[in-house]
């Protein structure tokens, strides 16, 4: 299992990790990030692997620190929030949902239309009139 420490601003959200963790020792250090970033990579990482995700569930949740799981792709296609915000579509002959356009341009309908072809499925229609040509 993962998490993804999210909106992470260092001098506001950097103690309340650093004390959930029980990593007070490092509280001074903050004044030198982003210079000091890869001790602060090691110690976090050794203080992650000393722990089970419910261990840093309840530590965060207890000091306020804002995270999300980091989910499966198969846990997301039942995902209520990502299925509300519309981050999966019904593509017609396709059996499963599939991941949406994450770029939408103006009006524009960004929903497949079809699935995409099989190998080979348009040769005739491409290279028809090439053969009549030959």
């Amino acid at each position: 299992a993962y998490f993804m420490l999210t909106g992470l601003e260092v001098p506001r959200h950097m103690p309340k990790i650093l004390k959930a963790l029980k990593l007070d020792r490092l509280l001074p250090e903050i004044r030198g990030f982003p210079q000091n970033r890869a001790m602060f990579i090691k110690e976090l990482d050794l203080a992650f692997a000393e722990l089970t995700m419910e261990q840093i569930r309840k530590a965060f949740d207890a000091a306020d620190v804002w995270y999300t799981p980091v989910r499966k792709y198969e846990d997301m296609l039942h995902d209520e929030q990502a299925n509300a915000c519309g981050a999966f579509v019904s593509v017609p002959g396709v059996k499963t949902k599939l991941l949406a356009s994450p770029v939408l341009l103006g009006a524009a309908d960004s929903r497949p239309k079809a699935r995409a072809p099989l190998l080979g499925e348009h040769n005739d229609e491409i290279f028809g009139p090439l053969r009549s040509k030959l």
